[in-house]
């Protein structure tokens, strides 16, 4: 009798346990090892390490606030995708996210969207298309003004080639 009931159970625990993997851990999952893309997964404890040698570093002076950092990005620039963020953004489940920052140009698409509870930013998402592929998913608890140094060092860096 009691294994009548446990099997069942341990199924629907199985399976809401499957469900549960967030569409942004689907698409790193899906892109994971595949050639000519790089996923780069950086813990909180990595990140406050780095902080204490480096207190210069505008990003790093946070990084006891940060859970955890993910990077997917196409690192083959010859490998031709197709139209990677329109493919990606469809997919990512926006529940719950708030859109900050949209832009869209004729060789470049970004968007950044957060998830908050009141002023502490639980999530960061940024997805980029076009010249430059990528996905970077930050989590912690991030104040406003850690957003705003964040996107500022990515548009200084120029990584999406904006300018």
């Amino acid at each position: 009798m009691m294994k009548r009931i446990i099997t069942p159970l341990l199924l629907f625990v199985f399976t809401i346990s499957l469900n549960a993997q967030s569409s942004i851990d689907r698409l790193f999952d899906r892109y994971q090892g595949v050639d000519g893309f790089v996923t780069v997964t950086i813990s909180g404890n990595f990140l406050k390490m780095l902080g204490q040698f480096d207190d210069d570093d505008e990003f790093l002076k946070h990084s006891d606030k940060f859970t955890v950092i993910r990077i997917l990005a196409q690192e083959d620039d010859d490998m031709e995708v197709d139209n990677f963020y329109d493919l990606v953004i469809d997919e990512i489940d926006k529940g719950g996210y708030e859109e900050v920052v949209r832009i869209n140009s004729s060789d470049a698409d970004v968007k950044i969207m957060v998830k908050a509870d009141g002023n502490i930013f639980s999530e960061f998402l940024l997805v980029a298309g076009g010249d430059d592929n990528a996905i970077i998913q930050i989590k912690g608890k991030l104040t406003q003004k850690m957003i705003e140094e964040i996107s500022e060092s990515i548009n200084d860096d120029n990584i999406f080639g904006l300018r």
